[in-house]
């Protein structure tokens, strides 16, 4: 997205070198160097991935810039916004709260809050929320200020009033409701009274590693550099982007199947729905319905000069890197965070079906990630020698996946993956992210 002259159209016209840095296993150069050609290219800006596998880390990485002008370098000791790969990190937390038998997911939330049932969600549950099935989607009744979202006790009070746009069950991605109601859920079943974010920082992350929500506060970034996330270049959006919406077909033909340019057809819908404010084939318009504060106003990556770094929203506002997120996972993937009967029960595949809001057809598991490849084949194409992957995506591009694939021998392998990027794609399409999980997948069975 930030390609320039020639190097838009040919990569072999790429020349430029990029700061680059970090360690990995040899076997692994060929994925490290899938990233470094990216942000050579143009399509990454800055960015830092982490592998382990089979509970030892065999790539972290990082390079590129932290800003547009290319003057500060990024590093393995950058982080940034992560986006809905969060989500991640909030399921394992709900997870922990169970694991300490002060949360049934199977109770209605309404049994620990009792002012959340106003509006017919008295049988709603956090599993249904996890889920993407509870029917909040992503809107409320009417926008929330500031003021209320960075109050915890406001921000219950106004969650608990809003009433849902579907009935129960209904699949609809929960895109950032579900941070406020895991959150509230926290501070009142943990013995300490911790929020979600201190629950996770306590639990699950090493000292030594980074992971918190806003708002930011200077001592827990003293040894770290916070990059913003770029949005694409406006000849990219006149040229690569805006026609697809209308001339999608021809589009399609033309370019590959991973190119990051390419769009799939429920992005068209979607951006149709934003920019012409097309109704869904459900009959809504997402994007006139009430959001966060900024919808619709603030920049595609909803950070830098807009609200939405102000208050605390683990779902979809956090900031880490990709080697603090991607020990985190494997850690409650190796069930060292929680015991097997809570595993299990997180990791329980629910049946496919479509999803309201991204109009896809989603896998689930009852955590509410993922699971890939069964997701729609617009989305992900099958990659050979892949079992399976369990996780989620960010929106722009970034990933957080826990992935089994096949070595040469026969023998099932565990990868952990994290990648982390400050350069926002217009497409929902994770291409980037799926260009390293095929070469990381293509190098595992081959050993």
């Amino acid at each position: 997205w930030h390609c320039r002259g020639l190097c838009c159209f040919s990569s072999n016209k790429c020349k430029e070198d990029v700061p680059f840095e970090g360690t990995f296993d040899k076997e692994f150069e060929p994925v490290v160097n899938t990233l470094r050609k990216s942000i050579i290219e143009g399509w990454d800006l800055g960015a830092s991935l982490h592998v382990i596998l089979d509970q030892k880390s065999v790539v972290d990485v990082a390079g590129g810039y932290q800003d547009l002008e290319k003057s500060k370098v990024y590093d393995l000791k950058t982080i940034n916004v992560i986006f809905s790969c969060g989500k991640v990190i909030e399921t394992i937390a709900v997870a922990f709260l169970v694991d300490k038998g002060v949360l049934d997911i199977e109770k209605p939330i309404s049994e620990y809050w009792p002012e959340y049932a106003q509006q017919g969600k008295s049988d709603i549950t956090m599993k249904d929320v996890l889920s993407h099935r509870s029917g909040s989607s992503y809107s409320f009744d009417e926008v929330p200020s500031l003021d209320i979202l960075q109050s915890p006790e406001r921000r219950d009070e106004f969650v608990a009033k809003q009433k849902y746009i579907y009935p129960k069950h209904t699949i609809s991605y929960r895109a950032w409701s579900s941070a406020f109601i895991a959150d509230a859920i926290c501070r009142r079943v943990d013995p300490k009274k911790r929020n979600l974010v201190q629950l996770v920082k306590d639990e699950l992350f090493d000292n030594e590693d980074i992971f918190f929500s806003p708002p930011v506060e200077k001592r827990e970034t003293s040894d770290y550099s916070i990059s913003k996330v770029h949005d694409p270049t406006f000849s990219t959006l006149m040229f690569g982007f805006m026609p697809q919406i209308f001339l999608h077909a021809i589009y399609d033909k033309i370019l590959p199947a991973h190119h990051p340019f390419k769009m799939t057809a429920s992005d068209v819908d979607i951006f149709k729905s934003m920019i012409l404010k097309t109704k869904y084939p459900d009959g809504h318009s997402y994007f006139d319905l009430p959001g966060l504060p900024d919808f619709g106003d603030a920049a595609l990556s909803f950070n830098n000069e807009s609200s939405f770094l102000s208050y605390n929203m683990m779902s979809g506002n956090s900031i880490s890197n990709a080697k603090a997120i991607s020990k985190a996972l494997d850690k409650f993937m190796s069930q060292k965070v929680v015991g097997k009967k809570t595993f299990d029960q997180f990791m329980t595949t629910l049946p496919m079906g479509y999803d309201r809001l991204l109009m896809l057809n989603i896998t689930h598991t009852i955590g509410g990630w993922g699971v890939l490849p069964d997701h729609d084949h617009y989305l992900v194409h099958p990659i050979e020698g892949l079992d399976n992957c369990t996780g989620w995506f960010g929106i722009g591009g970034s990933a957080l996946l826990h992935c089994k694939i096949r070595g040469k021998d026969g023998k099932m392998h565990n990868a952990t993956f994290a990648y982390v990027m400050n350069a926002m794609s217009p497409v929902i399409r994770i291409s980037r992210a799926l260009n390293l999980l095929k070469e990381l997948v293509y190098v595992v069975t081959k050993m």
